[in-house]
This record gives C-alpha cells, structure tokens and sequence, in this order.
C-alpha cells in the first residue's frame, strides 16, 4: 500500500476508520502511514479532532499532486501488466548443432529462470535449415555459426567462437606445438555435412591454403566427428565450445595451424520485420550473457549467472 493512497483516501473520507474500511486496513496503519508523510515533509496535513478530520492547507496542497502521482502509478501498473502478458506463450528457437549441443542450453537455463512464462521450444539442425526456417517463420529467432546470406533474414554477431584442430594423443601431430599446413596435405579429414556452418568454414580453409585432402569421412554431428578422431580415423577441425570437455579429459588434442585464422562468431538471426516481445526479451538477455562467454567459461560463470538473475538463427 502507498502512502499516498493512504492519504488520499483520509482526505476524501475527512476519516480515519472509513479510510481504513476502504483501504483493508487497520486504523493505526492509516495514521502510521501519515504520520511518515509527516514526518517526511515536515508538515501536517490534516487536523483531527473526535468528529472529523480537516485537511490542512498543506494537506490540500498535496491533495491534487497526489491524485496524479497515482494516476501515473496506475498508468504504469497497467503498462507492465501488458508486457507481463505480452511474455506469455511460446517462443520457437532454432540453433546450429554446436550452438545448440555446447552453448545454447546454458543460455536457455537462465534465460527460462528469468521468464518463466514464456514456453521454449528449440529446434537444432544445421545452419542452412535453421536459417531457413526463420526466414519462413517457422522459428522465432536462431542462433548459428554459418555466414548466413538470406533475403529476408538479419544477423547480429552474438559470441565469439575458435576452431581448433583436432588431433588424437597417439597422432603423429600430437607432439607439435603449432602444425605447418604442409604436415596436413595427405591426412585424412573428418569433416561436417554440406549445410553444416562448420563445414563452410572448413571449405574456406581448404580454399585458402589450396589444401585438397586426399581422403574426407563425413559425419552429420559433432559428437560423431569427436568419436572419429579419438579412434584415429583422421583430423577435423571443429570448434573448441564443442569439444573442450574431451580437450580438458585429454582425450583430444587441439593444435593451432600456423598462418591460420580460426575465429568466427555465433551469430543471431530473425526474420526482418518480425520481433515479438518474447524475441526481444531473449536478444536482450543473449547479448549480456555473451559478454562474459568464453570457450573455457561459458559452463561454469554463465550456468551461474543464469541461476542468480531474477529477457538473430542456423546449425552447425
């Protein structure tokens, strides 16, 4: 209850125990509640005596200021109750495969401790089918890693990501430092599918270097890829949010390649022209998670943002 209700409530009525009636409270909380306008303002605002209460000439002044100061908190009330409403119901995300297996559940977990009236529904396919399918509609927003060229669809940079090649301890490789393109010419490759934004990232490196590898293995998921370099079938390069579990375990190793830029981003992508309040509450939140993402820190700092807060899409 606001002071300022209490006391208009007093003024209208000029009584104490009717304003309390009004109000569902008891008479002493009405006089405590203007006795701390008092006591803030330095004035008194009614006099009382055992048949009525007059306001004072300062309560009168307060009187009308009152009135809109609770029409303005009324007016706001009603605003946050339709934003409130406005975050109901679902909110369709897609995701790449490694955004959506190392990232994007962690995100979610805060995500849905903030707003728990929004009901999540997430899609996880390669980049060409997410993007696709926020272009048409079918998914509110995706969070990819492919460079994403779409009519109809927007990106925003949203997390920083590497790649790194991916050897076994066994590997001839394993005892390098940093791996001189050359040492990979006739390796065998295990690569992402065609639509993978993995995979287009590995074809431009291939272009790049004029690396043609004389033998590529072609897996549809990242954990399948992981499983195939850990039995020695061959290198990849694949990001390190995918694999750093099996990086930490010792499992795989990740090399640099000399020359080599292995940076890229998660990206954001939507629909042009077709933000919901629920979207942009989830934009919002991404973007301050992300600012403290990292590849070693995103499991452990973000999970424990996520959990203390109270809210642009293809796959891998």
């Amino acid at each position: 209850m606001l002071p300022f209700q209490v006391f208009v409530a007093v003024y209208e009525l000029k009584n104490f125990t009717r304003a309390a009636e009004r109000l569902y409270l008891t008479q002493p909380a009405v006089s405590g509640h203007i006795q701390q306008l008092e006591a803030t303002f330095g004035v008194q605002l009614f006099t009382r005596s055992p048949r009525k209460v007059v306001p004072t000439a300062a309560g009168e002044a307060l009187y009308a200021r009152a009135k809109r100061l609770l029409a303005e908190y009324d007016a706001m009330v009603a605003e946050l109750e339709r934003f409130q409403a406005s975050l109901l119901g679902p909110l369709h995300i897609g995701a790449s495969l490694t955004v959506g297996e190392s990232v994007l559940p962690r995100l979610i977990g805060g995500f849905a401790r903030r707003y728990p009236r929004v009901d999540i529904e997430v899609t996880v396919g390669n980049t060409e089918e997410i993007v696709e399918k926020v272009a048409v509609g079918a998914l509110d927003v995706g969070f990819v890693e492919g460079r994403v060229e779409r009519a109809g669809v927007e990106r925003r940079p949203w997390l920083r990501d590497t790649l790194a090649l991916l050897v076994a301890p066994g590997d001839p490789l394993a005892d390098q430092a940093e791996i001189p393109v050359s040492d990979l010419k006739d390796r065998t490759w295990i690569v992402r599918e065609h639509g993978s934004g993995t995979r287009a990232f590995v074809e431009r490196f291939f272009a790049e270097f004029g690396l043609s590898p004389r033998r590529r293995l072609v897996f549809s998921s990242n954990t399948a890829v992981k499983e195939a370099v850990m039995s020695g079938l061959g290198v990849s390069l694949l990001s390190r949010f995918a694999a750093r579990r099996e990086i930490a375990h010792g499992e795989l190793l990740a090399r640099p390649i000399a020359g080599a830029d292995l940076a890229r981003s998660f990206d954001l992508v939507w629909r042009t022209g077709a933000h919901t309040p629920r979207a942009e509450a989830l934009f919002s939140y991404a973007r301050s998670w992300a600012e403290e993402a990292d590849e070693e820190g995103v499991e452990e700092r973000q999970g424990e943002r996520g959990a203390a807060a109270d809210g642009e899409r293809p796959r891998a």
